[in-house]
């Protein structure tokens, strides 16, 4: 709740929508927002929630029941539009489906895990057999694993439904950094990106020192997308 206070106190009118980021389960079933959060989500046009990704996996047991009707509340209370999920915490793909919530999930970086989902030819294959989910493009996750944003969209173009937009320094290096932070041949390959017309979502620590290079980003953002 903190967090939605601090965007609302720093960035009202100069963004349209927020994602409700739950890295833990605990951090979700901890969650609850008063009313001058809810008033200030309303008020946005495009709402998104990144379910939590540790602490649970997604599938036919009484903890997926739980957080699925929580994510219904809150969606129904200010107008979450999508829900994404990582994929490889996702047991049960049924369980998500039928839902009040419009159900994305998104590529993921590689890591130490080697855990899959992370190339366009990947994700082909599963929307071939699940189509009633969205795609959420991470482009930071796409470059971290050396593949080019134009590769996702000539393949997937039509299914990503909105973008989780941050660059990233060099391929195996999922850092999330800004795009004013980015040399410029990292923007050159993120411009396709823009070209899509979805919406974006910028992934970042919400700091007080990082106020000033937030909104930097924003306006940066924004030539592109005029």
């Amino acid at each position: 709740m903190e967090s939605v206070h601090f965007i609302e106190d720093n960035f009202h009118g100069l963004i349209n929508g927020v994602e409700l980021f739950f890295w833990s389960l605990k951090d979700f079933e901890d969650f609850e927002l008063d009313s001058k959060a809810r008033d200030f989500l309303q008020s946005l046009e495009f709402n998104t929630m990144h379910a939590p990704i540790k602490e649970i996996e997604y599938g036919k047991n009484q903890a997926t029941a739980k957080t699925l009707e929580k994510i219904e509340r809150i969606g129904k209370e200010v107008g979450i539009q999508k829900v994404v999920f990582h994929p490889n915490h996702i047991k049960y793909f049924q369980a998500l489906l039928g839902k009040g919530f419009r159900t994305c999930i998104e590529n993921l970086a590689d890591g130490e895990t080697k855990k899959g989902w992370q190339y366009p030819s990947e994700f082909k294959n599963f929307f071939e057999k699940w189509p009633q989910f969205g795609f959420c493009f991470d482009v930071n996750h796409g470059m971290a694993n050396g593949a080019k944003p134009a590769e996702f969209i000539s393949i997937l173009g039509r299914k990503i439904e909105y973008i989780h937009l941050n660059a990233t320094a060099k391929a195996g290096n999922a850092d999330h950094n800004l795009l004013v932070e980015s040399e410029k041949q990292v923007i050159e390959e993120i411009k396709p990106v823009f070209k899509l017309n979805r919406p974006m979502v910028m992934e970042v620590d919400l700091e007080k020192e990082k106020i000033p290079l937030i909104k930097k980003e924003v306006d940066f953002i924004r030539q592109f997308v005029k």
